[in-house]
Order: C-alpha cells, then structure tokens, then sequence
C-alpha cells in the first residue's frame, strides 16, 4: 500500500543497471526487497563514473520498473574515476571538451526517454589542471567556480534537455557538505532559478571516522536549510547505508529526521548496494521506519525553531550547526536574514553578510534575543563589533573541567562538573556591561561559555564555542540547559545530557530524540502551570512536578529512540 505522506525512491547506478541485464534472478530478488517497502519511483542513471548504459538497454529496463507500477525518471553522475593516481572524487573537467561533449550527449539521451531527471551530487567541479588553473586567473577558486557551473547549468544541462524535451524537469542535488558547496561551485543563490527543483542529500557521516564532520542532525538542519531555500519545489532527502557499520541505527536515523523536516519524497542510494546480502538489514528497517514517518507526519505541523541565518557562499565554524542541534537547540536555518524573528542564532558564518552588524542592531532594539558565537566574534571583532558590546578574542585558551552557574549574572549559584576537560577560546567582555550565565572554572579565575548583554528591548547572547566542536557534548546538562532556556523559542525546554534532538511544530506538538547509545530518561519543562502532555498515541504523561518556571515531565528514552508529543492546555 502507497505510503499517504511522502512518496519514495531508489537510485539506480549505471554499473547495476548493467549487472541487470545478465542476471537471470533480478527480477525475483527486486519483487523479494520491495516487499519490505513501498516503492514508487526508481531513478535510472544513464551517466556515472565516466560510463553509460545501451539505450536500447536502458528503455528495456524504464519499461520493466513501469509494468510493476513504478515510476521511472532518469539520473546523472557527474565523475571521472578514470584517474587512479588522483585522490578521492574527480569531477568532470568543464574546461575538457570530449567531458563537455559526453556530458551534453548523455543529457539529451536522458531528456528524450523521461520527463524527470535528477543529477547525482557530483554536479561541481574540482578539476585544478593546467586549463582550469589558467582560466581561474587571479579569482577565487570559489568565485571562478560557481560562475563557471552557473553556465554549465544553463549552457550545457537545462539547456540541451528542455530543446530535446521541452517538458522535462531537471532537478540538481545539493550533497551534505553544505558549508563548502561554493568551493567546488555549487551556487544556491542562482542556481535554483535554474532548475525546475532541487533535492537533499540527507546523508550523514559518522564524524568520528570520517573526514566529514556531519552529526546526525544534518539530515534535518539541510532539509530546513533548502525548503526554506527554494520553498515547495526542494523534492526530497537521498539517503544511503555508508558509514552505518558503526551503528545500523544511524540508517533510520536519517530517514526520521529527513521525515521530521518535511520531505515530500525519500532516495535511497542505491539499488545495487540494498541488495548485497551483506546489508541485507537495511531494507526492512527502512520499511519499519518509513511505515512511522507515515503515521506520524499528519500529527504534525510546520517546524519552527530558532532562526539561523546562513547567509548564500558563507562558511566559518564549518558544520558547527549539527552539533548545536546535538545540543539540543531546535534551529530553523535559512539564506536570509530572519528580520521578524524573536530568537535568531548567528555562527561564524553569518559574518559573511556585509550588514550583519546594523542588522542585528536593529532586530536587538526591536526585541529579539540573538546569540552569536565565538566564531563570529573572531570574525567581527575590529570590524564594529564593538557597537553592540566589547566582546573579543586574543588567542588565549583555557582547558575547564568544572563550570560556574549564575541565573542573573550577578549571584555565583552553583558549580557543575562536565565530563572531561574542554579546551576553549577565552572571549574578553566589558565588566558591568556583559554578564556571564555560565562559565568555566580555571586556576584561580574563570572564563565565560554563556554572555548576556542587555541591548535596546532584547538581549545579545555570546556562545563560546570549544575548539573541538565535540566537546560541545562534554558541557554538564546543567549548562546546556542555560543555553537553551535563552534561546529556545517557544513553550518547551529540555534538560537533559547532549546528544538528545528537540524538534518544534507550530500546533503545540513536538518530538524529543535520543542520539545516546544508552538508556537515558530526559527532562521536558513546559512554561506554564496545568499543562497537560499527550504522546501522539493518545496517552497521557504524568507530570512530575509544577515549579514556578512551568510544568515538569520526565521522558524515558531508549538508545536512538524519539517520540513525539502534543502540548494540551
């Protein structure tokens, strides 16, 4: 039965489809893995790693998928593998005309055998040969790129396919490092106005061994990134099992944050590597997980969160923005600046936009509460940072163990222990002017993790970050609360360890997920007395207490658990 809610899909890679054709048992192994799930839509590459697949071959197989009921569209892969002496992937060089040439073949094939195409998330360039070094001349490879593949995108794609096709949507796939897209030349500020609709690679990477430093929370911050991006045309998350051998619970991790984000459709990548008996536990599990995506996503409303502004080309703290949602913060991010926001979170990145200092200012005397970090007071300091509070940084560190607390930066209130030591950057601020809620304890001294600053009808907030992003999670549960008790829109505060996700929806519902490989029961306060909480099941959650801050609950979670919640009043 079709899922109600989102459609799905698999990516079929042109070296399977060519195993296909010579494999007698296909067609009984293909009905035996779609058994775990509903399947609407299967993606046929034409062009991958430099190869391409027989026409007469490919239109066989389209007809196949179509007279089981599935949808079929086309797909392409923009690699060179054919370099064995080059490390990691090699793009297509657009500089090469024989690359140019194939590329524009494979398009037009493509165009005049489906309606749809998607482009794999290799569409960008990283070819540093003697004729793209000659043509960069003095730019930016950033700049040079992303105007190079803005006219590749027209000349070369859009173009070509929609002559052969005119009724053709071509969609480009924007992959999960998002914080270096415009080094390669990927450019979201033009390119969506190019092609009839974008898509989201979902997938995440285990940041511990692998040079990709993506939290689990990627898979949401990047689906909110681009539906806020290209609202009602971003298609979907595209999600695979690589980097899971870890943990299996990091695979249908992806699909529910892709699903608690608002995904119209889910990719899977690939149909070749799902039926390998050696991942033989992926199919069934994705099954299960889209089966409660399903019911789960009509009891929820829009997300909301904390605005977070990352503006178009910006990088700075590189990805610092999972390890916020690891935290605990439920972010809202998007490419514009977020003027009507009452919470706005500001990372080193958004220093790239040239007005962010009097746009903050103006956001901070209208009442909003907006909290940078130590990122972007390195980035701003000396550049009128200093209009707003006398914040800096000098290059000093400290390594803390043990935190200090003070609910009005006033009154020292209690000391906490973290779990390890931490090394920090030491943020200077102006006594009596700023005021620390959370700090850390140092020989004789102590230096400031969470700032307050009184400014117009709002208040500016300084995060220092530490210097390994990880050791976010070595912060004690009592400081990471004070973090997100100022910067948390909304009714709903957690209190609990790091690694536990809070999602917000604009009718009263939320979800709480545990990323911790244990066991762990997690505090809910919501901020006023007589609140009622409601798991979406129907079931009633006993509160614990009613405290002069609002209504105590307590949520037990098993390891990679999340459940979700309706605020009754």
């Amino acid at each position: 039965m079709a899922y109600r809610n989102f459609t799905t899909a698999l990516y079929c890679t042109v070296s399977t489809l060519r195993d296909i054709e010579s494999d007698k048992t296909f067609d009984e192994r293909f009905r035996r893995l779609i058994r775990n799930f509903h399947l609407d839509k299967v993606y046929l590459e034409t062009y991958g790693n430099n190869g391409t697949i027989d026409r007469d071959a490919l239109i066989r197989l389209r007809d196949y998928f179509r007279s089981l009921g599935i949808q079929t569209s086309g797909g392409i892969g923009t690699t060179d593998q054919s370099a064995p002496e080059r490390y990691g992937f090699i793009s297509l060089c657009y500089n090469n005309s024989e690359h140019t040439r194939k590329i524009r073949e494979a398009i037009e094939v493509t165009a005049s055998i489906f309606d749809e195409i998607i482009l794999d998330d290799f569409f960008f360039t990283n070819c540093k040969c003697e004729v793209c070094v000659r043509e960069k001349g003095e730019a930016s490879w950033s700049s040079y790129r992303t105007e190079r593949m803005l006219r590749v995108s027209k000349e070369l794609i859009v173009g070509p396919a929609k002559r052969v096709n005119p009724k053709v949507r071509v969609i480009v796939k924007y992959p999960n490092w998002y914080d270096c897209y415009q080094e390669t030349g990927y450019n979201q500020k033009d390119e969506p106005s190019v092609f009839d609709a974008i898509y989201t690679g979902t997938e995440t990477r285990d940041p511990l061994y692998t040079e990709q430093h993506l939290p689990k929370y990627l898979s949401y911050f990047l689906m909110r990134y681009n539906e806020n991006l290209a609202s009602g045309r971003n298609g979907g998350g595209w999600f695979d099992m690589f980097e899971c051998a870890r943990d299996v619970s990091f695979y249908t991790q992806q699909i529910t944050l892709t699903g608690l984000a608002g995904a119209k459709e889910f990719t899977m990548y690939s149909l070749g590597e799902l039926m390998r008996p050696i991942h033989a536990v992926y199919p069934p599990l994705a099954g299960l997980a889209y089966d409660a995506m399903d019911r789960l996503i009509p009891e929820l409303g829009r997300p909301v969160g904390i605005a977070c502004y990352k503006p178009y080309f910006s990088t700075g703290e590189e990805y610092l923005h999972g390890y916020l949602g690891m935290i605990g913060l439920p972010l809202e991010p998007q490419p514009t600046y977020p003027e009507r926001a009452g919470k706005i979170l500001l990372t080193e990145s958004a220093a790239a936009d040239p007005d962010i200092l009097s746009r903050i200012q103006k956001s901070l005397i209208e009442g909003s509460d907006i909290m940078i970090t130590s990122g972007f007071v390195r980035a701003m300091q000396g550049k009128g940072l200093d209009r707003l509070a006398n914040l800096r940084t000098d290059g000093r560190r400290a390594a803390v163990s043990e935190y200090g607390l003070s609910s009005n930066g006033l009154v020292f209130e209690s000391r906490v222990e973290g779990d390890g030591e931490v090394l920090m950057p030491i943020c200077q601020f102006a006594t009596n002017d700023a005021w620390q809620l959370a700090f850390g304890l140092t020989n004789d001294g102590n230096c400031p993790i969470l700032l307050a600053v009184n400014y117009g009808k709002g208040h500016l907030y300084l995060l220092v970050v530490p210097d390994n992003f990880g050791d976010l999670y070595r912060y004690p549960s009592r400081v990471l609360q004070a973090v997100r008790n100022v910067i948390t829109p909304g009714e709903i505060r957690l209190d609990t360890k790091a690694r536990v996700c809070l999602f917000l929806y604009d009718n009263d519902t939320f979800v709480v997920h545990s990323m911790l490989p244990w066991p762990e029961e997690v505090g809910v306060t919501v901020l006023f007395n007589g609140a009622r909480l409601q798991s979406i099941e129907g079931a009633d959650i006993p509160h614990t207490a009613e405290m002069s801050d609002g209504t105590h609950f307590r949520i037990p979670l098993a390891p990679g658990e999340y459940r979700a919640f309706r605020v009754l009043r």
